[in-house]
């Protein structure tokens, strides 16, 4: 059996506090992790779509990725960027997401906020 423990730079638990986004939300590592994999999720799907082939797939597949659950705290902030976060909370916005947002997403009861009022 392989030995994944290789794989998994993570260097908190996923429920830490790491990162304070552009409209305050204090992201835990699993909500960050979570946010990256809708962008590139969406990502796939719109290359996929357009082309029937998708550059962020084939490059997964041909260097290979450990998963934003995997990294460190440091790789995910680097990876959520300002384009990064425009662009999740622009799919946000226009009901794009591919799945809907994570419950311990500080977006999460937001959302049920605004549909209970």
């Amino acid at each position: 059996m392989a030995d994944h423990a290789i794989m998994n730079h993570r260097d908190c638990e996923p429920s830490d506090v790491i990162f304070t986004d552009s409209r305050g939300y204090k992201l835990t590592h699993y909500c960050l992790a979570e946010r990256l994999m809708q962008v590139e999720y969406h990502k796939i799907q719109q290359e996929a779509e357009g082309s029937h082939t998708s550059t962020v797939l084939v490059d997964f597949l041909e260097t290979g990725f450990r998963g934003y659950h995997n990294f460190s705290t440091k790789e995910l902030i680097d990876e959520f960027d300002s384009d990064t976060e425009a662009e999740f909370y622009g799919l946000w916005h226009d009901d794009s997401l591919p799945w809907d947002v994570n419950e311990e997403d500080p977006l999460y009861s937001d959302e049920q906020d605004q549909r209970n009022t």
